[in-house]
């Protein structure tokens, strides 16, 4: 990471190489909103006349979760890229990837995701490697840590997708608090309790 302040946003670019762009949704969040919405956006290619895929699907704020809908899909393998021009300089909290959710969209190729400046300078890279089919959202914070603060409570949410959670570590002072808390969830499988997720267990 750069450690460059999270201020003059323009551009958001993701890149990749040997591996086509599915996403679904990007998100980038300022104060609250995501001003990526209906903004302009360019892609190095298109997957498919028939299915749409166009580069602009990525800015719409619809979630259609089968997977050949509503997602902008490159054609080509060779330096491939997504972008959106904010239209503006922006503060930005954090930029989320929505990725194709089904199983498919499972890349372990390097890939780059920028935050530019007007002049289209990096002011933050990341490199995302999506490894698990079930790891469908990438969040990228722009901002330094904050202060700590008193903590009670950490809850999840979820809209319109199911919560499939494996752990959940709350660190402080080099010790994983959660693993002496308690778990609760709206509602549960016969096996899948809440407790599950602070069990200290992470693999299958």
């Amino acid at each position: 990471h750069l450690p460059l302040p999270n201020c003059g946003v323009r551009f958001v670019r993701f890149v990749i190489n040997n591996m086509h762009i599915q996403l679904q949704e990007v998100r980038v969040v300022a104060n609250g909103v995501n001003v990526a919405f209906n903004k302009e956006t360019y892609a190095s290619s298109r997957y498919s006349n028939s299915d749409g895929s166009y580069s602009s699907i990525c800015v719409d704020n619809v979630f259609d979760y089968a997977a050949q809908n509503n997602m902008c899909e490159s054609y080509n393998w060779e330096n491939e890229f997504w972008e959106v021009d904010l239209g503006a300089d922006y503060c930005v909290d954090n930029i989320v990837l929505y990725v194709r959710h089904d199983g498919a969209a499972t890349w372990t190729n390097p890939s780059n995701l920028m935050a530019l400046s007007s002049t289209r300078e990096p002011l933050r890279v990341w490199q995302p490697t999506l490894s698990a089919p079930t790891k469908i959202i990438e969040n990228f914070e722009m901002n330094p840590r904050p202060p700590n603060l008193p903590v009670r409570y950490i809850e999840l949410h979820s809209k319109a997708q199911y919560i499939f959670l494996v752990e959940m570590e709350v660190w402080a002072n080099g010790v994983n608090v959660a693993l002496s808390g308690t778990a609760t969830q709206k509602d549960t499988t016969a096996t899948s309790v809440a407790g599950n997720a602070i069990d200290g267990q992470t693999l299958d």
